[in-house]
């Protein structure tokens, strides 16, 4: 990622006697900070400042972002600027941000209701279905939807969960016990298609039975995901009641799925369903009031003419 030099200030991070907090001063345009401390960065002022566009950090070779605000094709997303770690932060004015490591330090399984635990083991399988599905059904039809969706926003949308299971150290391979520790080995030993929830299971194996029919029936199914995702999310962000951590992160999942259902719509008019998603009834026709567009129609939509065809990558 290049950066303009003049555009640039150089900053340093303060700690504020006696409690647990630092002070970033930021000038209008790319600042560059760092910590000794970790920063989480949902539920931080960070992520509530809407003056604060785009964060970027450097690891491993490799460029990750952090927004509350847009979602950049083609990037990692990440939710932390690791201790001793610099980042870019792109300010659109002058302004102070105040940085309290206790409120956005890692929680405990006892910090969430059952509920909640459980609303985060859902919706991190909801999201790895989503990523699964799209990808084994491009393998059968290859399409710019079904393979740009999964590779450029469901990644993210995952990881923003399962930051959150990290967070608050619960293992959601079992459901029984949620005091067992976060295992990263195990969720990863999840293959494509398997899943620890088995509602989400059942309906994995539904969508692939409809999706394997025609290309027709595998935009439909995107359509479909992506409607049982956003009602998913509503009910969840209820649950979540109070926690701001939880309620930021399904939020930002809801508006990449609004974007992903026009995305899928698009792709089924462009081959000739008049009616794109509405073609599957009522329970899947939505209007722009009921799901907003974003972002001139959000990252890895698929924007080319004609059926998109896309091939394997």
């Amino acid at each position: 990622m290049k950066k303009r030099l003049l555009s640039i200030s150089l900053i340093s991070a303060a700690l504020i006697a006696g409690v647990n907090a630092e002070t970033f001063h930021l000038n209008k345009g790319w600042n560059l900070i760092g910590s000794s401390k970790k920063i989480e960065l949902n539920n931080s002022e960070f992520a509530k400042n809407p003056d604060i566009s785009v964060i970027w950090t450097y690891k491993d070779g490799k460029w990750s972002y952090f927004s509350s605000k847009k979602r950049l094709k083609g990037h990692n997303f990440t939710n932390v600027i690791g201790a001793n770690q610099g980042a870019w932060v792109y300010s659109d004015s002058d302004l102070v941000i105040n940085y309290n490591s206790n409120s956005a330090s890692n929680g405990t399984s006892d910090d969430l209701t059952d509920e909640q635990k459980y609303a985060l083991a859902y919706m991190w399988n909801e999201e790895k279905l989503a990523k699964d599905i799209y990808l084994a059904l491009n393998d059968l039809y290859p399409h710019q939807t079904l393979y740009n969706i999964p590779t450029r926003s469901e990644v993210e949308h995952e990881a923003a969960v399962e930051a959150l299971v990290q967070k608050y150290d619960i293992n959601i391979t079992n459901l029984k016990d949620y005091k067992i520790n976060y295992s990263e080995e195990e969720l990863r030993a999840l293959a494509p298609g398997e899943y620890a929830v088995p509602e989400i299971q059942e309906l994995y194996d539904n969508l692939y039975e409809k999706g394997s029919q025609s290309l027709q029936d595998a935009l439909e199914v995107g359509c479909m995901v992506e409607v049982t995702d956003i009602d998913d999310l509503n009910r969840y962000i209820e649950i979540a009641n109070g926690k701001e951590d939880l309620i930021t992160t399904f939020e930002f999942l809801k508006r990449g799925s609004y974007n992903h259902y026009w995305a899928f719509d698009r792709a089924l008019k462009n081959m000739g369903v008049s009616e794109g998603c509405c073609s599957l009834g009522a329970k899947y026709c939505k209007t722009e009031d009921e799901y907003p567009r974003s972002n001139g129609g959000g990252k890895g939509q698929g924007h080319g003419k004609g059926n998109g065809s896309y091939g394997r990558q």
